[in-house]
């Protein structure tokens, strides 16, 4: 009889529901209201209600999954619309119950909202992707810290052994667009690392340049003054 089952499914994330083979509904449990948001007499009298409540999005999959005939494979995550407009998301499984002769006589299956937990799936997800994003711009700064730390240094040395006005202007341009540079890459490095605990305090190599680690031997080796010449 329909509603025989009242001490089934206390939980209000779990709704226990029996149907018929055809669907005619048999039993759902207080759950329900809580979960879709209507009350239950409006299930039994409408048992379309749900299948009209799956998200245009979901209900071709979940539609298609609850016709197969075998419904003990029937395990599906969708989400729904509630009478108040909002979302949430169930996951919906079946259970066939056969009788003495093999036969299916009824169909139990448990709903649950799973909302919340989806939610934090997503903020993993999320978190994820910012942590991988990270880790590339990490990467980038760093090669490009690099490359911007040679030009300084071969910009600056140039500069100091020209006497020739016009040179030393376009060496000075040179400079501080690699000092723009520089900027730029820091931020990535600030974006990189705003996760991240702070570095331990110890000695780094340091330049006159507000730029990564660079010996200052590297000034000696860039290179060769004779090589120079003034215009």
């Amino acid at each position: 009889e329909r509603g025989a089952v009242p001490s089934i499914g206390r939980e209000h994330s779990r709704n226990f529901w029996l149907t018929e083979p055809d669907g005619a509904p048999i039993y759902v449990s207080p759950a329900f209201e809580e979960i879709w948001g209507l009350k239950t007499q409006v299930y039994y009298d409408n048992p379309g209600v749900l299948k009209e409540s799956i998200h245009p999005e979901d209900r071709e999959r979940v539609l298609k999954a609850l016709s197969k005939p075998a419904l003990s494979q029937f395990d599906e995550e969708f989400r729904i619309i509630r009478s108040d407009g909002s979302l949430r998301w169930i996951r919906d499984r079946a259970f066939p119950i056969r009788n003495e002769d093999g036969e299916v006589y009824r169909i139990a299956g448990i709903a649950e909202d799973i909302t919340e937990k989806r939610g934090l799936e997503e903020q993993v997800r999320q978190s994820q992707k910012i942590e991988a994003l990270g880790r590339l711009a990490s990467g980038v700064a760093h090669d490009f810290n690099n490359t911007l730390a040679i030009i300084l240094s071969v910009a600056e040395l140039a500069k100091s052994q020209t006497r020739n006005p016009k040179s030393r202007r376009d060496f000075e341009i040179v400079e501080k667009a690699a000092l723009g540079g520089a900027r730029t890459a820091k931020r990535l490095q600030d974006f990189a690392r705003k996760r991240e605990a702070p570095p331990p305090a110890g000695p780094t190599w340091m330049t006159s340049s507000p730029i990564l680690d660079l010996p200052p031997f590297l000034y000696q080796v860039l290179c060769d003054p004779s090589g120079l010449s003034s215009p």
